[in-house]
């Protein structure tokens, strides 16, 4: 094996950073549990009600809903945002068809026969998502599992019921999708360790703080390169090549996120 002629990488380099752990041993280990979908209970609709964007936004965009959406004889009368925001937390909860392949489901796929039209769900998604509620709410429940529920901020609020919003929130908010999310938003789910509201994997997605931590090594790559350059063998310089685009290709993800690549 051909050696460097300087050093590619600090010798603390991947204990200092845990690059190990970040990169793979983490976003395994703190994936939400996935569970089934269910209708918000009342402390929970009390929580997310106060993380609503104020004016006609409060879940109450779109197509008026007709009637009452999983009215029962104990819950006789449903709140039309109440009932709105179900529907949305469903339509992204909700898995494709084993037959038509895995991933998540389409729009008009999660869509209950009786509940609202796939179009109103959809809008009122969208206009949440834009108003930042998606956000919001993925803070407010990150900071819930946090503090164990008695946290010092004024959106958390004691009462374990309330961590089952945590696979909602994850859920609603990798459905914003990549190019919407950006990289600050990709940042902020991991930096909030909620692997699971990622619209894949941690490695196929775009790390803009990896990037911070390799930029020093790439420097120190390239520097050493044009040092040596004439005296470097041929074999090494494409080691050190090829090490320096798989840096590149980590920090940079996929070009392509397919619905399928979304964790369970």
């Amino acid at each position: 094996m051909p050696r460097f002629p300087f050093d590619l990488l600090p010798e603390d380099f991947l204990h200092k950073h845990h690059l190990v752990h970040r990169l793979y041993v983490g976003p395994i280990l703190a994936l939400t549990p996935p569970h089934p979908w269910a209708p918000m209970t009342d402390d929970e609709w009390g929580f997310v009600r106060r993380l609503l964007p104020p004016g006609p936004d409060q879940g109450l965009a779109g197509r008026p809903i007709r009637g009452d959406i999983w009215a029962t004889t104990t819950r006789p009368g449903i709140d039309p945002a109440r009932a709105r925001l179900d529907a949305v937390f469903r339509a992204v909860m909700v898995k494709r068809d084993t037959r038509r392949g895995p991933g998540r489901a389409t729009w008009g796929d999660a869509a209950e026969p009786d509940g609202p039209k796939p179009d109103t769900v959809r809008r009122t998604f969208r206009r949440l998502a834009e108003a930042g509620f998606f956000h919001r709410l993925l803070r407010a429940v990150a900071d819930l599992a946090r503090r164990g529920g008695r946290g010092r901020s004024d959106l958390a609020r004691p009462g374990p019921l309330l961590l089952g919003l945590r696979y909602r929130a994850c859920c609603a908010f990798r459905r914003i999708g990549v190019k919407r999310l950006g990289l600050s938003g990709l940042a902020l789910a991991r930096r909030l360790s909620l692997y699971s509201a990622l619209p894949a994997h941690s490695p196929f997605l775009p790390d803009r703080d990896l990037s911070a931590i390799y930029k020093p090594v790439l420097w120190r790559a390239m520097i050493g390169l044009l040092a040596t350059e004439g005296r470097l063998e041929r074999a090494a310089r494409k080691l050190v090549i090829r090490a320096m685009r798989s840096m590149h290709a980590i920090c940079g993800g996929r070009a392509r996120i397919s619905r399928d690549m979304e964790p369970a």
